[in-house]
């Protein structure tokens, strides 16, 4: 039995670096989807069991949920790091598309290549979001082409290569195209 796919939901999965923002751009989401109060962070909602809080480093699928017209988005932050592997590609299962936080003055760094490669491989629809954008050491022109570079070594499709590109200061909650 075919299960039918629900249009009023959508499942991302986010992706980043330790220290990209990933938390940071979950924050500004839920924040301005009102989905969460005003000084208030991502740790203080009920998400699932965490036992990375104290650790600050993600190793299970976290989720959140934000309302966007007419769809509730879920946005399941995946751990950055192969060691995770097994969680993060049953997660990639349910997901239709991921968020990929880049920051840009680092640029895309090696512990995220394993995660993008297995969200590519599944043939998901990728969003770039490059996040601190105003701090004087950001270069997003340097960072985007690293990370086309990088679409093109992992085998990306044309598709995925054509993805949205949003430039971000998340911890001020603003973003662009």
């Amino acid at each position: 039995m075919a299960l039918e796919r629900r249009q009023d939901v959508r499942n991302l999965a986010i992706i980043a670096h330790v220290d990209h923002g990933k938390s940071t751009v979950v924050d500004s989401l839920l924040w301005q989807s009102e989905a969460l109060a005003e000084g208030r962070s991502v740790s203080d909602l009920p998400i699932l069991f965490d036992p990375s809080r104290e650790k600050r480093v993600a190793v299970v699928p976290k989720l959140s949920s934000i309302q966007y017209r007419s769809a509730r988005v879920q946005i399941l932050d995946l751990p950055g790091h192969a060691n995770f592997g097994t969680e993060v590609e049953q997660t990639l299962r349910v997901v239709d598309g991921f968020l990929l936080v880049v920051d840009a003055c680092e640029g895309p760094l090696p512990q995220n290549r394993y995660v993008l490669r297995r969200a590519l491989e599944a043939g998901l629809a990728p969003v770039l979001v490059l996040n601190k954008i105003d701090r004087p050491t950001a270069d997003p022109e340097r960072v985007l082409h690293e990370i086309r570079a990088l679409f093109v070594d992992l085998d990306a499709s044309e598709q995925q290569q054509r993805c949205a590109v949003v430039y971000c200061n998340a911890l001020r909650g603003c973003a662009s195209t």
